[in-house]
């Protein structure tokens, strides 16, 4: 018996990561006490652009689970004019090196996750006066 070959199309190649460029700096996020009182510096701003609130939080995050957190634009994994173009609306948000593309509003349900799994996990894993003993 003869096998036939199929005809295939060439696979198209992956989209490559978007770039993540070694200047990003996280923005500086600090927890400012004054007496019974807390906030947090600089204070969220309105008018900053998706990206940049995305990447504040990102940085509040950093800061309260101590886990590295960057925030990029996405990008499409269609090809145009023989070029990758940025998606709209579409962020890669890493966490100690693993990523993910989310919308806006599922990176920052995203951030707020990793945040509570880092809390769960840190109340799990320090002993109390009764596991001590």
């Amino acid at each position: 018996m003869r096998f036939l070959r199929r005809e295939t199309t060439p696979k198209a190649r992956p989209a490559p990561k978007p770039p993540q460029s070694e200047d990003y700096t996280p923005p500086t996020v600090q927890r400012v006490w004054d007496g019974n009182h807390g906030r947090i510096e600089p204070a969220f701003d309105q008018a900053w652009d998706r990206l940049t609130k995305l990447r504040w939080v990102a940085a509040l995050t950093e800061m309260d689970t101590g886990l590295r957190i960057r925030v990029y634009p996405g990008y499409s994994a269609t090809l145009r004019n023989g070029e990758w173009v940025p998606a709209t609306g579409v962020y890669d948000v890493l966490v100690t090196g693993h990523s993910g593309q989310f919308t806006y509003h599922d990176a920052q349900r995203f951030l707020d996750g990793v945040t509570v799994g880092a809390r769960a996990y840190r109340r799990a894993t320090t002993p109390t006066e009764e596991t001590s003993s």
